[in-house]
């Protein structure tokens, strides 16, 4: 096979003496193929037969020899980096189909799934040119969304005709290839969208191989404010920028320190997977050592230069005035940044974030977030008690162990994310303190301010008082509050109520109440030598004090009569020195905190002299940590928590309901471990989308333990799901047919499409497949309307089998295989936004599922039958599917038919169960199981 540069050389040297109209040739770039680098051959053989079919000579491969040959002699040589950059592509490929589930091979998606390193071989079988193309298809990948990237793209080849034009008008010499796939038809947007696409998939794939260095690179890159250049014009700014990150890295690679004072070098890292050790002079501390082994002795980038800039506009930005993104009108301005922000993260490191945009909305910052991470991991413990505890009531076990057992309610969404920041809090440069100062910055957009009560209603006096198990712990937490007015001691008392009627001010009454000090008086001789001693005082009647344990307490018994006297007065009271026990001398106490009906605080009038218009401001307001406090006391009763939480759940707030939404999205990601989210989704509230809106509106009355419990299905999940990966909102009625999406480098499919048909997973249960169909942007693959089954041939008759069932395990379609494919049905569906964009981002496609002709199937015996693929969840799932459309061809359908189809367990007792069918037949008992009358087709 010729070498393209001899083919060039041979091309070039006719150049001139052609005219532009006859250099207009159908000049064929899929009969142009050269050996890909050695460096780059790991990577061909970790590609599907599929993907490089069409890297070597599909639609693809024209794209790259096109862009290859049109952008010839642009680029400095940079064979360095050519060699390193097939190097690492190789060893991300091979790490990559390690983590191939093995089980997805017989499946239907099987020839779609694996790693999209289309583009790159694609590139490698046609020209080094080619190659840097590709790389800076990475580039542009990785900084701008896809439909900017593809105007992008548009308006360089359309730049680069003109000036390859403007060349042949001047008569400057050209290669041949270049003057032909300049004067050739246009490079279409479709291609380019697919050229676009599968470098986006390779950046996921590769970032998730990578994730280790990844993420330490951008961080540091986070700390930096470095424009790509300061060029406007998309032509001249983009092929800037490629020519510097191609020479940076050339002397990075070939062992030159280098200064990174602008951004195409980091951009180019991140989008290379190049890891050279880099120093960070604003920092002033060592290299950060990635000891990357492709990376030669001397090869370190320093950064120093950063712009003015917030913390909000840290990174590596990027702006462009973009003249073919519409249709119509004047050309668009778009800025793009390469931070944090710009990166994708789990759905852990998601909640992460929604955690501190909580804290945020809640009004606590800084230091302050420690507090309610510990509030949540004692209220799980709480729960936790009183699920354990033999004493408590059935139903407050019941409620808090099914609570504790779904990983999908908010408690526990939340204490894991608490708990996982108090673990980081000491490392300060740890990803959750990164991922938290981001909840914070886009807590306004995630979660609308309000002015609802704060922190779930525990700022709240009477609220926290009222949770409380009885009038001791109400005694204790008042001293608590009271403790830090110690220098006001002798003149707060506390007044609190019996259990029994505590809260019901129209029987006050026939109510006693009890009296105790908010501070610590002091006892003993106050002689040289003589020891004080602290103790607490008590005034109650009898029936407070039976059976109460007040140990250290000095106590003081009143009458029935005393009691209701004083509980009968409301805002302030008269009563004897307490601190002195005279009953000559009356002190009058008026209510500062507290609830006046279960338990408060009150205040000597002398004391409160100064401070009368403000008297609440002589104690201190509850914090969180005396919640936490309270919790790790055991002091609250949780059968009064959970109803405090269904009360609130009841209110249709912003916070309440964007717990809602986290809790429906974490029913769907639960099954997803390996699926990332895109950080757009922070930028508005989560719980006014159209997929979170359905589930919450289906149930608008949730209890704490049903929280996890909304109507999911199938539509939803996908909705859900293609908004956190594409941050596009669909409404999930469109869905309905849906069966899978595809975007970048994954395959969202319903689980009950790769699992056997006895499994009966739940209806929004999804599976990740690593893959895709081939398409840019959002795909949604949809069935046909009618699914075709072969007919049924005359002279089958005498291969079908007719033999009777011999109930062993057996497998006769041992080589059953189904394969997707797709027709020509591909129409968008909606647009990301208003604006009229060239180019859409969701697309609906037509996807049939094709399997061998199986005549027993088709056309079953007209008795019982059993269809043996033991073993084989594939061949179950098929039997299951074409009986059930065979049946619907053959007209058979509905409840009164005589035929129908039963999925049976993997292990069965036949005499058991021939038994049952025997009885069921002959003596007429309707079961779920069996219809009598009617022949079945069991899928064994």
């Amino acid at each position: 096979m010729a070498s393209i540069g001899k083919i060039q050389a041979a091309l070039a040297a006719a150049t001139n003496e052609v005219t532009l109209a006859a250099a207009n040739i159908n000049f064929d770039f899929t009969l142009i193929k050269c050996e890909a680098p050695k460096e780059f051959k790991i990577l061909g053989s970790a590609l599907s037969k599929n993907r490089k079919d069409n890297a070597e000579c599909g639609p693809i491969h024209v794209t790259a020899q096109r862009l290859g040959a049109l952008f010839d002699g642009l680029c400095p040589s940079t064979p360095h980096l050519l060699k390193t950059y097939g190097t690492r592509v190789s060893e991300i490929a091979q790490e990559a189909k390690k983590t191939h589930q093995p089980e997805l091979e017989t499946s239907m998606f099987a020839a779609h799934t694996g790693v999209d390193g289309t583009s790159i071989w694609a590139a490698a079988t046609s020209s080094p040119t080619a190659l840097h193309v590709q790389l800076l298809a990475c580039m542009l990948a990785r900084v701008w969304p896809a439909s900017e990237a593809v105007s992008v793209w548009f308006e360089l080849v359309k730049e680069r005709r003109r000036q390859i034009e403007k060349k042949w008008e001047e008569n400057e010499a050209l290669p041949y290839a270049t003057l032909s796939a300049a004067t050739q038809s246009e490079i279409s947007r479709s291609s380019l969208a697919e050229w676009d696409a599968s470098a986006r998939s390779w950046l996921r794939t590769a970032d998730r191989i990578k994730v280790k260095q990844q993420d330490q690179l951008m961080l540091l890159i986070a700390n930096v404010n470095i424009p790509v250049n300061n060029e406007m014009a998309v032509y001249h700014s983009v092929i800037s920028a490629w020519k510097c990150a191609l020479d940076s890295m050339e002397n990075l690679l070939t062992g030159m320190p280098q200064a990174a004072n602008n951004g195409p070098c980091l951009l180019a890292l991140s989008a290379w997977h190049i890891y050279p050790d880099i120093l960070a002079v604003a920092e002033a501390s060592d290299p950060h050592r990635f000891r990357d082994p492709l990376v030669p002795p001397g090869g370190e980038l320093t950064l120093g230069l950063a712009y003015p800039g917030g913390a909000e506009g840290r990174g590596v930005f990027w702006s462009l005035s973009l003249a073919h993104l519409n249709y119509y009108g004047r050309p668009v301005s778009r800025h793009a940044r390469l931070n944090f922000q710009s990166r994708r993260i789990s759905f852990d490191q998601f909640t992460q974030a929604v955690f501190r945009a909580l804290l945020s909305h809640w009004g606590l910052l800084g230091p302050m977030a420690e507090y309610p991470a510990r509030f949540f991991v004692s209220l799980r413990n709480s729960f936790q008690r009183a699920a354990d505890n033999p004493e408590s009531n059935d139903a407050l076990r019941i409620i808090c162990s099914r609570m504790l057992r779904d990983t999908s309610n908010v408690v526990n969404i939340l204490t894991r994310a608490a708990t996982e920041f108090l673990e980081a809090r000491d490392f300060k440069e740890d990803l959750i303190h990164k991922l938290m100062a981001f909840g914070s910055k886009r807590a306004s957009q995630f979660i609308h301010p309000t002015l609802n009560r704060k922190f779930f209603g525990f700022d709240d006096p009477p609220s926290i008082l009222s949770l409380l198990k009885g009038p001791e712990e109400r005694v204790l937490f008042l001293r608590r509050i009271a403790s830090d007015s110690e220098s006001h001691r002798g003149f707060f008392l506390i007044r609190y109520f019996n259990p029994e009627s505590s809260g019901q001010r129209s029987q006050r009454t026939q109510r006693l109440c009890g009296f105790a000090s908010a501070h610590q008086y002091v006892t003993g001789n106050q002689g040289l030598g003589d020891q004080s001693i602290f103790h607490h005082a008590r005034w109650a009647p009898r029936c407070f004090l039976d059976g109460a344990f007040h140990e250290h307490e000095k106590i003081t018994e009143i009458s029935e009569e005393t009691s209701l006297m004083y509980s009968i007065q409301d805002n302030e009271f008269s009563m004897p020195n307490t601190s002195s026990g005279s009953d000559s001398q009356l002190r009058t106490y008026q209510f500062v905190f507290g609830h006046r009906d279960s338990a408060a605080i009150y205040a000597d009038k002398v004391l409160l002299s100064p401070h009368r218009r403000f008297p609440s401001g002589l104690l201190r307001l509850p914090t969180i940590e005396d919640l936490i406090w309270c919790l790790d006391s055991d002091m609250f009763a949780m059968d009064k928590v959970v109803c405090h939480f269904n009360e609130l759940l009841h209110v249709p707030t912003p916070q309440v309901e964007t717990m809602r939404a986290l809790s429906v999205a974490h029913q769907v990601y639960r099954t997803l471990p390996d699926a990332t989210i895109s950080t757009r989704v922070m930028n508005s509230p989560m719980h006014l989308t159209k997929w979170a809106q359905l589930a919450i509106g289906c149930q608008p009355r949730m209890k704490l333990d049903q929280f996890p419990h909304l109507p999911i299905d199938q539509k939803v999940a996908l909705a859900c799901v293609a908004y956190m990966e594409g941050g596009v909102d669909i409404d999930p009625q469109l869905l309905d047919k849906a069966f899978a999406i595809a975007y970048e480098d994954s395959i969202y499919v319903s689980m009950q499409l790769i699992c056997d048909p006895w499994d009966k997973p739940s209806s929004q249960e999804l599976k990740r497949i690593a893959g895709n169909v081939w398409r840019p942007g959002l795909t949604l693959l949809i069935p046909p309307q009618e699914p075709i089954i072969s007919s049924q041939e005359d002279s089958s008759w005498h291969v079908v089998s007719n033999n009777d069932f011999n109930e062993l395990p057996e497998n006769h379609f041992s080589k059953t295989s189904m394969h997707l494919s797709f027709t020509e049905y591909y129409v968008p569906l909606v647009q990301y936004d208003d604006t009229q964009g060239q180019d859409n981002q969701i697309y609906l496609l037509e996807a049939v599922v094709s399997v061998e002709t199986w005549n027993d199937i088709i056309d079953p015996p007209a008795r019982n039958n059993v269809i043996r693929a033991h073993g084989s969840w594939l061949a179950r799932l098929a039997a299951a599917a074409i009986s059930v459309q065979a049946r619907l061809c053959r007209g058979e359908g509905g409840d009164n038919e005589l035929s129908y189809i039963s999925v049976l367990p993997r292990k069965i007792c036949w005499a058991c169960f021939g038994r049952s069918l025997y009885i069921q037949e002959s003596t007429y008992i309707p079961t779920t199981s069996h219809i009598p009358g009617r022949v079945r087709t069991m899928v064994y």
